[in-house]
């Protein structure tokens, strides 16, 4: 009876391009998972601004809640444009939070309180 030749280990370079195969998968897997979880454009500022606001630091607040106004379509222009007047008068600015009250648009028929 011959010995039978020593088996042979399998090469390391042959295990890689598998690792790089499943690797690269996972990560077009996941880059697609990240898609679900955008914000709205225009979100992360809103945060802040609301941070400002929180903190007492009611002109900048104001000031940035104008400028995501400038930004908005309507509802959304509405509400940053009454974010920015509440703003305002907690700046003692009423004179200004009346101006910014001037440009917020209410449709014929719109329920403002239910």
């Amino acid at each position: 009876m011959q010995p039978s030749p020593p088996t042979q280990p399998q090469p390391r370079a042959a295990t890689i391009p598998l690792l790089a195969i499943v690797w690269l998968l996972t990560l077009t897997l996941l880059g697609g998972c990240a898609g679900l979880q955008r914000t709205a454009p225009g979100a992360s500022s809103a945060r802040q601004t609301r941070a400002l606001e929180k903190t007492g630091h009611y002109r900048q607040a104001a000031q940035a809640y104008e400028e995501l106004a400038r930004r908005a379509s309507t509802p959304q222009r509405e509400d940053f444009l009454l974010r920015a007047a509440h703003a305002w008068s907690a700046a003692g600015r009423p004179a200004k939070a009346r101006t910014v009250l001037a440009a917020v648009h209410v449709p014929p028929g719109a329920t403002l309180l239910d």
